[in-house]
Order: structure tokens, then C-alpha cells, then sequence
């Protein structure tokens, strides 16, 4: 998983985790090449979401989900989507935005660098906030 912290300090120190806005997670494409992983997406992915709310003690915070794109080379693929799909309508104050309204590159995995502009600039347009973006990732069992 990759996710995206939203906020308006670079601070790690407390009160760090009241800065923060929004949990943005961008899935990769390796979910999407494993049977078991695409179809029990939505399960990690509710775990997950629930960790994070109960370590930082933000049970509200918006969880936005960027869908894998539906022309990615993976066999796995629309399970996947489905499974995020159900992630966003059983994770509470979640959003999906779906990557195939974005150009995908010719590897067929990633999008364009194009695309991935002009996604950061639609993410940054449906904030009602200013923010600084913080990049993490993590391998998805770390929580577990």
C-alpha cells in the first residue's frame, strides 16, 4: 500500500496526528496479479483503515481509495476494482476515485506522467484545505 498523509506540519511530535486531514491511499498494481489479494482487497483494506483511525485517534478522518486503473495488463484486475469498489461502500467517510479517468502509459501498468499530474491536481482541487503533501509507504501487514 501507498498511502498519502495530508497535512499542514512536517512535525512528527505531537499534536502531529490532529494535523492531519486525510488518509489517501493509491493502489499499486500488485494486488491485482494474486487471486487471494484482489479478492480479500476490501477486508485488508477495512482492517487497515481502522488501525490507522485507532493509532492516531482520528475515528472520523476521510479515507480516500484511488482505484487501480481498468486497463491495467494484470489478470487480476476487475476483482480487484470490485474489491475497492467494496472497500469505499463499507469503510464510512471513504471516497473512490477511479485512475481510468487518467491516461495509462504504455507498460500498461502505470499512468502517464501526464496522467499522474493531472490526478494530483484533481486531488488537490476537491480539498477544501490547504495542505503539504507527506509521502509514506508501508508493506500492508505492518498494521496486523
Amino acid at each position: 500500500f501507498f498511502f498519502i498523509l495530508l497535512i499542514s506540519s512536517w512535525s512528527l511530535k505531537p499534536p502531529f496526528f490532529t494535523l492531519i486531514r486525510e488518509f489517501i491511499f493509491y493502489q499499486g498494481e500488485q494486488d491485482a496479479a494474486n487471486l487471494s489479494n484482489s479478492q480479500n482487497w476490501d477486508t485488508r483494506m477495512g482492517y487497515l483503515a481502522d488501525s490507522l483511525r485507532s493509532l492516531t485517534g482520528l475515528s472520523g478522518i476521510k479515507i480516500t481509495i484511488i482505484k487501480i486503473h481498468q486497463n491495467t495488463n494484470k489478470t487480476y484486475t476487475s476483482t480487484l476494482r470490485t474489491s475497492q469498489d467494496n472497500a469505499c461502500a463499507t469503510i464510512s467517510n471513504s471516497e473512490c476515485i477511479d485512475s481510468s479517468l487518467f491516461g495509462l502509459g504504455t507498460d500498461l501498468v502505470h499512468l502517464t506522467e501526464s496522467a499522474q499530474d493531472s490526478l494530483g491536481q484533481y486531488l488537490m482541487r476537491n480539498m477544501d484545505y490547504l495542505t503539504i503533501r507527506k509521502v509514506i509507504s508501508f508493506n500492508g501487514n505492518i498494521l496486523k
